[in-house]
């Protein structure tokens, strides 16, 4: 439990000054002008605001150049500390009457479509107008430049953004600046100033079984371990797939989750925090070149999850929101595993991840697939800023998984896929191989085994997914 006393008056004050500074930045925004240059908003909006929220002057450098190529100029590079990586890069653009005139309900539809807010984030690669998709690439920046957050505004329009390694997505949906907004938005800003980013939280998931979701899980995990990441695995499945195949018996494993929710109803957070950690196993895999990864796995038995998943006097959703808060300050990535069905496990799942990555095998799985793309996870996402939750679920794409599709049928699946679906398209096709079945029954990650055919797919996975520039809209 949390015994730590707190002090009222100098909470009360810190509430009370962050007030005050968000006031003096809406009255000030409130003079802007429908239509104003980028040049007048830079000098006399966003240097005011800079100051208002507490940044140095020191901490803050205008028009950077942080990368091989001269172009690579973002607006401003904020620091913590000029002696360490920046924690955002923003990129704005000038104030149009056509953006402040457009009614809130259409706004952020309206606006993606416009060419002052694509030139912003960087839609078009091919153009000389660079934005937050360049300026977050880990294949262009600079190491000593490279910001985990971005932000896009131009007085009407405002987007936080996200990298994680390769990964670029966006933080926030599309917001419109307002006076009733701002204080939400200054919020989401100071929290990118001031935070330490936390754990990914991704799923690879199908609504048809038998498409490696499991194994893949395992392996992109297992891959990111080999980097150097801090990787946690939750099974979420009843059948316990991904804790066998990390060698653990789920029935031996203790019930976390009815002590977690009683400690947590209570307000007792560090309790709960205790109890997580103590349910947490650690394993250490060797590979066959001589080194070694760890991986985390946090799981129960069946009966646990079954009883919890049908509870009618807790809400389990809210259990796995508030565990997922504690567990993401101590890793760089989780991954989920949970069953095929969308059951209220699955929906708990949909409703705490950051992405979801969809395997498909065949025409079956490419069905489910475009409805989770098309229906369920936007379903999920609108859900989530209704109830003023992290922004997501969003789409990672599809990839090709258990692969042994004849050049033909391949033909016409690539077909459907094009015409149905505008996400992200893997190259990487992790084809089947025998040693797959080996690593399951040795319950281990395949990737142990370096020079496996396999492994080398689910390295080149990784890498496109996580590790080299990913940009995710």
């Amino acid at each position: 439990m949390n015994t730590a006393p707190t002090d009222t008056s100098t909470k009360q004050h810190k509430q009370q000054k962050a007030s005050a500074a968000h006031k003096a930045v809406v009255d000030r925004w409130s003079q802007i002008p429908d239509k104003y240059s980028e040049k007048d908003l830079a000098f006399n909006f966003m240097t005011f605001m800079f100051e208002k929220l507490g940044i140095k002057i020191e901490n803050i450098k205008s028009e950077p150049h942080i990368g091989n190529g001269s172009t690579l100029r973002p607006d401003y590079l904020i620091y913590q500390s000029p002696l360490e990586a920046p924690v955002l890069a923003i990129e704005i653009k000038k104030r149009v009457i056509e953006l402040s005139s457009i009614a809130d309900k259409e706004f952020a539809e309206q606006c993606e479509k416009h060419v002052l807010y694509r030139e912003a984030v960087g839609f078009d690669p091919a153009t000389p107008n660079n934005g937050i998709r360049q300026y977050l690439d880990v294949g262009k920046v600079k190491a000593e430049f490279l910001a985990p957050y971005g932000l896009v505004f131009n007085g009407d329009f405002f987007q936080l953004w996200r990298r994680v390694d390769g990964l670029v997505f966006p933080l926030t949906p599309i917001q419109k600046v307002s006076k009733t907004s701002w204080p939400k938005l200054l919020k989401q800003l100071q929290k990118c100033l001031t935070e330490k980013p936390t754990a990914l939280v991704t799923g690879i998931w199908n609504m048809k079984g038998g498409v490696a979701k499991t194994t893949s899980a395992i392996n992109m995990a297992a891959m990111l371990a080999l980097h150097g990441k801090n990787v946690l695995l939750i099974d979420l499945d009843l059948q316990g797939d991904l804790t066998h195949g990390l060698g653990f018996n789920p029935d031996h494993l203790p019930d976390f989750l009815t002590p977690v929710t009683d400690k947590l109803n209570l307000k007792e957070i560090d309790a709960a925090q205790a109890i997580l950690k103590s349910a947490i196993k650690q394993k250490i895999f060797p590979t066959n070149d001589k080194k070694s990864f760890p991986l985390s796995l946090l799981s129960t038995h069946r009966d646990v999850l079954k009883e919890f998943r049908d509870r009618t006097d807790i809400s389990p959703l809210q259990t796995f929101i508030n565990m997922i808060e504690l567990l993401k300050r101590d890793y760089d990535y989780i991954f989920i595993d949970t069953s095929p069905t969308l059951d209220q496990l699955a929906s708990c799942f949909l409703s705490i991840c950051d992405h979801v990555l969809v395997p498909i095998d065949g025409d079956k799985a490419i069905r489910h697939a475009l409805r989770i793309h098309q229906e369920i996870l936007p379903t999920f996402r609108q859900a989530r800023l209704t109830h003023h939750l992290p922004y997501g679920p969003l789409s990672l794409g599809i990839v090709r998984s258990n692969w042994a599709i004849a050049q033909g049928a391949e033909e016409a699946l690539a077909s459907k896929i094009a015409n149905n679906f505008a996400g992200k398209q893997y190259e990487t096709r992790l084809c089947q191989y025998a040693h797959v079945e080996v690593a399951s029954m040795r319950q281990t990650p395949v990737v142990c085994w370096r020079n496996s055919p396999i492994s080398k797919l689910y390295a080149n996975l990784t890498n496109e997914v996580f590790l080299t520039h990913n940009f995710i809209a």
